[in-house]
């Protein structure tokens, strides 16, 4: 089987003599694609990363690498010093409208708190209602007229479009001034609590208008700083 081997191996030298005798080798699937290209191999190696790789940039001299180290220190120190600048500013803005949001939020439970207090105080009025020493005696004294009137009714019959008496009509606007009253009551204790919110929220509105007109001037400010130190011909760090 070794002594096959040997026979192909010399066979296959022998045929490729011959072949570089009689004429030019064959050619590789490689050489071909070479010779598409007039002998170039940049068009099989030519990858972007390789053009990239392959450009000659200039190389900067001690000099200019230190002066460019030195120019980009001083932007970041530049940066560094606007940041450093406007950080008390808006630290301070932030804490006045978390101080301001806390007193709103104050003011606010404690409307809703009475509110409450009167809302159920009144429900407690409808499901119960107590009747004054005066309403009482109207209703007692009422109630026997209405009786005798009953009586006076069953003995002589029905009569139609009854008209009613003074003391009736009497009875009735009162009953009715009484229920407004209530109302006017109700409506009226929860006006202050209201209103409280209403200048609380007014107050505090002016306030954050300042704050703001505040904070705004001071950062043109900053920025006039910024400019004349050179920042302008850098990024805005805002």
């Amino acid at each position: 089987m070794e002594g096959d081997f040997h026979r192909s191996r010399t066979q296959q030298l022998r045929s490729h003599a011959r072949s570089s005798i009689d004429g030019p080798p064959l050619l590789s699937p490689v050489d071909k694609v070479i010779y598409l290209h007039h002998g170039s191999t940049t068009a099989i190696e030519a990858t972007h990363e390789r053009l990239v790789a392959s450009k000659q940039y200039p190389v900067p001299s001690f000099k200019e690498t230190i002066e460019q180290l030195e120019r980009h220190g001083s932007n970041l120190n530049h940066e560094a010093t606007y940041f450093r600048k406007m950080e008390p500013i808006r630290k301070k803005f932030k804490s006045d409208v978390s101080r301001w949001a806390r007193e709103l939020n104050d003011v606010l439970s404690k409307s809703d708190e009475i509110e409450q207090n009167v809302d159920r105080e009144r429900t407690l009025l409808i499901q119960a209602p107590q009747l004054s020493p005066v309403d009482r005696i109207i209703s007692l004294y009422f109630d026997s007229t209405i009786d005798m009137e009953t009586t006076s009714e069953e003995l002589q019959g029905p009569k139609q479009n009854k008209i009613p008496t003074p003391p009736t009509e009497i009875e009735q606007l009162q009953r009715r001034n009484g229920s407004r009253t209530q109302d006017v009551a109700y409506l009226r204790r929860r006006e202050p609590p209201m209103a409280e919110f209403k200048d609380k929220v007014s107050w505090i509105a002016n306030k954050l208008e300042r704050a703001l007109s505040k904070l705004g001037k001071a950062q043109r400010e900053v920025d006039r700083e910024w400019v004349q130190g050179g920042g302008g011909l850098q990024e805005h760090p805002s």
